[in-house]
C-alpha cells in the first residue's frame, strides 16, 4: 500500500495539487470518471428532492461520461462543439440553461481522445469555481504531456479541478488496468465511497486511509504497483524523456505530411495525435490500408471521423517509435493509388 501511495503522490504532484491530495489506483478511466463523478453527487440534493441529476460535458468528452451518467440515472449537456476545446462562454452557456442545484459537475478534457485537444482548463475553473460546480478533468490520455516542459502550460488550471482521470495504461508506459482517479479533497471522495457494515468495521478501524474508500471499488488488487516499479527502475527523468519523444515523433509526422504532395493535415496536431487525409480516397480506402498495415505488423493506424468526413489517425504513446517507422508508413499511403 505503501508503494501505491507514493505512485498516487508522484501524479498529484505532476497535476500540480496540494499535499493533502491523494486517490486511488482503479481499472481504467471509465470507471475513475464515475468515481469522481459519484464523489461530486454525493450528499447533494436538487430542487426535485432528489440527488442532481445533469452532467455538463464538452463535446468531446470520452464516452465514458455517457456510460456514467445512464449508470447514475442522469443526463449529459453538452457544451460547446465536437472536435474543438471547450471555452468558457461555451460552457456559461450551458450552465445558464439550466438548474444550478441540478448540476453534478463539469467535466473537461486534458488530451480529447480523438484529436488530443485540451479545453481551456483556467477559464473553465474560473467559471465553475464562480458558480460553484465540482470540476472533473478528464486527463486519461493527455496528463501525461504535462511531464514535457513545452507542454505544460496548456494544461493551466487543471490544479484546480476537485478530481483528475489519469491512465499510466495510456501514454505512462504502463500495462493494462491500471488508471487513477485523484481528489483535491479526498476526504469528499472518502464520504462518497467509504461502505460501511459491520463485517468492514474491523478492516475500516485499522487502516485509516484505505484505497476501497475513494471509488467505485471494494475488494481491489494493488494495480499502481507496475508504475510505482517503473518509476523506481527508470527514474522519473526517463519518463520526461519518454514523453518529449513521442511529442517530437508527433510533430516529425505532421512535417512530413505538410511536406506531401497527396497528404494533408485535418487540423493542427495537438499533443501526440496527428490527424490526416490521404487526397482522394474514400472511407473504403482507409479502412483497407488500416487493416491491411495493422494485420501484417507493419503498424497500428485507424481511421477515425474529424469535421464529418474520415481521417488517419496517429497517436503517439510509444517512445521507441521512429522517424523511419513514421517515414516508411506515409511512404506506403503515398504509394496506394485512391
Amino acid at each position: 500500500m505503501a508503494a501505491e501511495r507514493a505512485a498516487i503522490g508522484w501524479l498529484c504532484g505532476v497535476l500540480g495539487y496540494p499535499a493533502q491530495a491523494h486517490g486511488a489506483f482503479v481499472s481504467g478511466g471509465s470507471l475513475a470518471n464515475l468515481s469522481a463523478l459519484v464523489a461530486a453527487r454525493h450528499g447533494r440534493t436538487a430542487a426535485t428532492g432528489r440527488p442532481p441529476g445533469i452532467i455538463v460535458a464538452g463535446a468531446s468528452a470520452h464516452s465514458s461520461v455517457w456510460s456514467a451518467a445512464a449508470i447514475m440515472g442522469c443526463t449529459v449537456a453538452v457544451a460547446g462543439v465536437p472536435d474543438s476545446a471547450l471555452h468558457a462562454v461555451d460552457l456559461a452557456a450551458v450552465l445558464d440553461s439550466v438548474d444550478p442545484a441540478d448540476v453534478v459537475a463539469v467535466v473537461a478534457s486534458a488530451g480529447a481522445t480523438n484529436t488530443g485537444a485540451v479545453d481551456a482548463l483556467a477559464e473553465i475553473a474560473t467559471v465553475c469555481a464562480e458558480r460553484g460546480h465540482w470540476l472533473h478533468v478528464d486527463a486519461a490520455y493527455g496528463g501525461a504531456a504535462m511531464l514535457a516542459p513545452a507542454a505544460r502550460d496548456a494544461f493551466a488550471g487543471i490544479e484546480r479541478a476537485d478530481s483528475v482521470t489519469v491512465d499510466p495504461h495510456k501514454w505512462l508506459f504502463t500495462p493494462y488496468d491500471c488508471a487513477a482517479v485523484l481528489y483535491r479533497e479526498p476526504s469528499r471522495a472518502r464520504a462518497a465511497h467509504r461502505q460501511q457494515a459491520h463485517y468492514l468495521d474491523a478492516v475500516n478501524g485499522e487502516e485509516a486511509d484505505n484505497p476501497s474508500d475513494y471509488a467505485v471499488h471494494l475488494t481491489r488488487r494493488a494495480r499502481g504497483l507496475p508504475l510505482w516499479a517503473s518509476l523506481l527502475a527508470n527514474g522519473t527523468d526517463a519518463y520526461v524523456d519518454a514523453v518529449e519523444r513521442c511529442l517530437a515523433m508527433a510533430d516529425h509526422a505532421a512535417k512530413q505530411i505538410e511536406a506531401s504532395a497527396v497528404l494533408e493535415l485535418a487540423g493542427e496536431p495537438q499533443l501526440s495525435v496527428v490527424l490526416f487525409r490521404r487526397i482522394g480516397w474514400e472511407p473504403a480506402d482507409y479502412a483497407r490500408w488500416s487493416h491491411h498495415v495493422r494485420v501484417t505488423g507493419f503498424g497500428l493506424v485507424t481511421p477515425t471521423i474529424f469535421a464529418g468526413s474520415t481521417v488517419l489517425r496517429f497517436c503517439f504513446v510509444n517512445p521507441r517509435t521512429s522517424e523511419t517507422d513514421v517515414d516508411l508508413l506515409l511512404e506506403s499511403l503515398i504509394a496506394d493509388p485512391p
